[in-house]
């Protein structure tokens, strides 16, 4: 059962084939088939992920016009990408189903010569449906509302925890079932079962369990002895 929550990836990606969302109100609304590097199945991932571009963006985002490949770091929030109600047009490849995720880019950050094999990193928030303590494994429904389809979708996780990662080494958390959790972790693969429905494996690398919080007060904060500040030449504000 889904709970209301977020999905947010951030990686490096390789954005391909931009094309508006409408192209009688020009560029800047675009949307992109996204490539991370993670097996869905026996092929790479994809995502349909759309990006409005500020506006003084525009003459720096020409080069995702000009060229068909282009490497870029993103933060992006997704959701699975559902099997119908995708107009025909936004979609390159032969079927909906040859997209894992839909979902809206917050940021997108260009580079070059970057590690473009890393595994992207998903941050996601919701409550968990099931948990294996034995396998070390639980599982979260987060649903959120995405743009193109303008409508709530889930995103079903399966996490899991590495026995043997030093980091767990003195205590393996397990939510239990209905625990509101924020986890991040390494999206290692992707399985789809017969009707190609997708499950998104993670590798736990943090969570923390929601709730009322204590809040320090302000004048209880030490202050550092020293600062180590990159000087910038400007600011935008």
């Amino acid at each position: 059962m889904s709970s209301p929550g977020h999905v947010f990836v951030t990686g490096v990606v390789i954005l391909a084939d931009a094309r508006p969302v409408d192209p009688q109100r020009g560029n800047r609304n675009v949307v992109f088939d996204v490539n991370f590097p993670v097996k869905d199945g026996k092929k790479r991932t994809l995502g349909l992920l759309r990006y409005f571009t500020p506006e003084e963006r525009v003459g720096e985002m020409q080069k995702v016009w000009d060229n068909p490949f282009t490497e870029a770091f993103i933060i992006a929030r997704i959701t699975t990408m559902p099997q119908t109600g995708i107009p025909s047009e936004l979609i390159a490849e032969e079927d909906a189903a040859d997209y894992a995720f839909i979902g809206d880019i917050a940021e997108i950050i260009f580079t070059e010569g970057a590690n473009i094999h890393r595994l992207p990193y998903i941050m996601a928030t919701g409550a968990t449906t099931a948990y294996d303590s034995v396998n070390l494994t639980f599982s979260m429904v987060p649903s959120q509302y995405i743009n193109i389809p303008r409508t709530v979708l889930e995103f079903p996780i399966s996490c899991f925890i590495d026995a043997e990662s030093k980091k767990w080494k003195n205590k393996k958390p397990m939510p239990t079932t209905g625990s509101t959790i924020s986890i991040g972790g390494f999206l290692t693969k992707i399985k789809r079962d017969a009707d190609r429905q997708p499950t998104f494996e993670i590798e736990l690398d943090n969570i923390a369990y929601l709730g009322r919080q204590s809040v320090t007060s302000a004048g209880n904060i030490a202050s550092p002895g020293h600062h180590f500040a990159w000087q910038y030449d400007s600011f935008p504000f």
